[in-house]
């Protein structure tokens, strides 16, 4: 299995780092390492999120959802942390924190970039209730930095929009053939590079590097951390969920959709099922 040194040489680090990759807040790194220690310190790590307005804001939103279900509405971060666990609580944060950072665009592909970003979010949320293979809200947070790197192409280059339709993202091989044509990288590596830097996992870093790649390449696949291949398989799923509601054809999906049955141990009538099930969430499937 390859290091996160060895995936991008100096040269594609030096174009990536001039595209404008949005760095880690501060406070997001605090917060981060405060939960890694051996013995988190809760009270400290309460007063951290507490400092930062808009983030505290968002946890406080997020665990007060319909996902949760919570019979008594959450008023304070000290609860909310209680209520999500440390785990949940931080990936929360990660996507508030990105999609904050994020370069901002009133163009349409932007804003056609957050929207299919919101919908993915809420479908990878319903995967992983059905499947069990991951925890929701690292699902969640796996498919917003997988495709982070489309928001930044995008920003850094407007012919990027050419690429951002559905016969071309639902098509791996075309995909990253049309963004080293246009933009001399592709959303792989830019999205592995944020996610680096961010100080995702590993197992989501090497996930978002070889989203594409881990369902056609078998040997590629026998040295990968099983939530590595889990993930990568949990995004395959969300993207033909994603397909079939919008009753478009997924070209992925069919080129290694058993790649992700195999390993989230589904035939095709659990993926039916999982598509029924996300309709109802998903904004706009039912009109």
């Amino acid at each position: 299995m390859a290091t996160d040194s060895a995936l991008l040489d100096v040269e594609t680090e030096d174009f990536i780092g001039k595209l404008g990759i949005p760095p880690c807040p501060g406070i997001l790194v605090q917060i981060m390492r405060a939960i890694r220690v051996d013995e988190p310190d809760f009270n400290h790590i309460t007063k951290l999120i507490s400092a930062d307005v808009a983030l505290a804001a968002g946890m406080l939103k997020a665990v007060n959802s319909s996902y949760y279900g919570l019979a008594t509405k959450v008023t304070t971060v000290h609860r909310a942390l209680a209520v999500l666990g440390m785990n949940a609580g931080t990936q929360i944060l990660t996507r508030l924190a990105l999609a904050k950072a994020m370069p901002g665009s009133d163009t349409p592909a932007m804003k056609r970039f957050w929207a299919n970003s919101l919908r993915y979010s809420l479908i990878a949320s319903v995967v992983a209730r059905m499947t069990r293979a991951i925890e929701p809200e690292l699902c969640a947070t796996f498919l917003l930095f997988r495709d982070a790197g489309m928001g930044v192409l995008l920003a850094a280059n407007p012919a990027y929009a050419e690429v951002m339709n559905p016969a071309t993202l639902h098509d791996g091989q075309s995909l990253l053939d049309a963004e080293m044509a246009i933009c001399g990288t592709n959303h792989t590596r830019v999205g592995f590079s944020m996610a680096r830097s961010w100080e995702l996992s590993m197992e989501t870093q090497l996930a978002i590097f070889n989203h594409h790649n881990y369902g056609a390449n078998p040997q590629l696949r026998s040295g990968a951390p099983r939530n590595a291949l889990r993930l990568t398989a949990i995004g395959l799923v969300v993207d033909v969920t994603a397909c079939r509601i919008a009753r478009l054809p997924c070209v992925e999906w069919d080129r290694v959709g058993a790649f992700a049955m195999e390993c989230l141990e589904l035939d095709e009538s659990d993926v039916d099922d999982i598509v029924r099930e996300a309709a109802l969430v998903v904004p706009g499937a039912s009109s």
